[in-house]
C-alpha cells in the first residue's frame, strides 16, 4: 500500500446503503373538474440514497362498491440536471402530464359526480416506497356547477344569434 514517497494509498471497500424511497409529500388536488382532477405532490424527503426513477399513481372510485385500486398512471422521472423533467407512460385511458421536483398529474376520463381517492408512491432501483394517500375523497364536479356552464352556453348561443341577425340585416340594407 506504500509508494516511494512514503504516501500510502489503499483500496478500501465502501459500503453504500440504499433503500426504497419515502412517501411523497404535500399530496393534494390542485384543480377539480367533472371529468378530470389535477393532482400535485413534492418529492419525498428521503430518496433512499439513489435517484427516484418514477412515481406510481393509483385511483379508486368510491362511488362504486367493492372498487379496487386501479393503476392510473406511471410518471417516469428523466434526469436532466439541473432540473428534473417527466415523461409519461399511460395506463388505461388515463393520461397525465407533469414536471418534477414538484410533480403534477392530471387524471382524466373520470365519471362526473363520482368520488375518487388517489394515492402516489415513489420508485427507485431498490423498489417502491410507501403510498401517500389523499386524506379525503374528491368529488369529480365542475367548480362553477352545471347551471353556470349552461348559462355560459346560453350566452354564447345568444351572441351567435345576435351576430347572425346583425349580419343578415346588414346584407339586406346593402
Amino acid at each position: 500500500c506504500a509508494d516511494v514517497t512514503g504516501v500510502q494509498t489503499c483500496a478500501l471497500p465502501i459500503l453504500l446503503l440504499t433503500d426504497k424511497p419515502g412517501k411523497p409529500k404535500n399530496f393534494k388536488p390542485k384543480e377539480v373538474w367533472a371529468d378530470n382532477i389535477l393532482l400535485g405532490w413534492d418529492a419525498p424527503d428521503d430518496d433512499g440514497g439513489v435517484p427516484i426513477q418514477n412515481y406510481v399513481v393509483e385511483s379508486k372510485n368510491m362511488s362504486k362498491r367493492g372498487q379496487a385500486w386501479t393503476k392510473a398512471g406511471k410518471l417516469r422521472v428523466v434526469d436532466t440536471p439541473p432540473s428534473l423533467s417527466c415523461a409519461v407512460t399511460l395506463s388505461r385511458a388515463t393520461s397525465f402530464q407533469g414536471q418534477s421536483p414538484t410533480t403534477e398529474l392530471r387524471a382524466k376520463k373520470l365519471n362526473p359526480g363520482d368520488e375518487y381517492v388517489f394515492r402516489v408512491a415513489a420508485v427507485n432501483p431498490e423498489g417502491q416506497g410507501p403510498w401517500q394517500e389523499l386524506k379525503q375523497p374528491i368529488k369529480a364536479t365542475d367548480p362553477y356547477g352545471d347551471k353556470t356552464i349552461c348559462l355560459l352556453c346560453l350566452l354564447y348561443l345568444l351572441q351567435l344569434n345576435i351576430t347572425i341577425t346583425t349580419s343578415a340585416a346588414f346584407l339586406q340594407n346593402n
